[in-house]
């Protein structure tokens, strides 16, 4: 392989790590060698277990996923799609039609295949970002306009739709008619 991608993102894996084991997360730097090969980082081997799913992603990214939890993605869809529905097909043709169960060898290297690395652009350079329940692997160059892209506003929005819902008290009941 060829030498390592460096990135700005320092040493703090290893300080995630010993704070939250078993957890996917942190951003790390890495390459792709030509045959397609990749290399697992260490605390993403211990998360993800000897087995897991490759899938494309939301946005222009790879999923890597632990079998549970692409199991649970998978049951949910199947839940929730019909046949009929095009927004269910659509969603199974992206993730779970696409989807690859993946091994690592004894050097903790997977090959992604070409059919999924040609549909996000992941070339030498990749990004890996661990986000709780999966791991998303990104083009070093689309995961910097794609960082880059985002405004405060915008995060604080998400933050303000995703945690203000769950830290608002439930409003009260009304009173029973006497």
């Amino acid at each position: 392989m060829g030498a390592p991608f460096r990135g700005e993102a320092g040493s703090r894996g290893a300080v995630l790590e010993a704070e939250l084991p078993g957890k996917l997360v942190g951003l790390s730097y890495h390459t792709i060698d030509s045959d397609g090969r990749f290399i697992l980082p260490q605390r993403t081997r211990r998360a993800l277990g000897n087995g897991f799913v490759l899938t494309r992603g939301i946005e222009n990214c790879l999923w890597l996923l632990p079998y549970h939890v692409f199991d649970a993605m998978q049951e949910q869809w199947r839940k929730g799609q019909t046949l009929w529905d095009r927004s269910s097909r659509m969603l199974g043709y992206r993730f779970i039609g696409q989807a690859v169960p993946l091994d690592p060898d004894r050097s903790y290297r997977v090959v992604i295949p070409k059919e999924l690395r040609d549909a996000v652009d992941l070339g030498t350079d990749v990004v890996a970002l661990g986000l709780g329940d999966r791991v998303e692997l990104w083009s070093a160059k689309e995961w910097r306009k794609f960082d880059e892209s985002l405004t405060a506003d915008e995060i604080q929005a998400a933050a303000d739709r995703l945690f203000v819902k769950i830290a608002e008290p439930a409003p009260p009941e009304p009173a029973a008619a006497a």
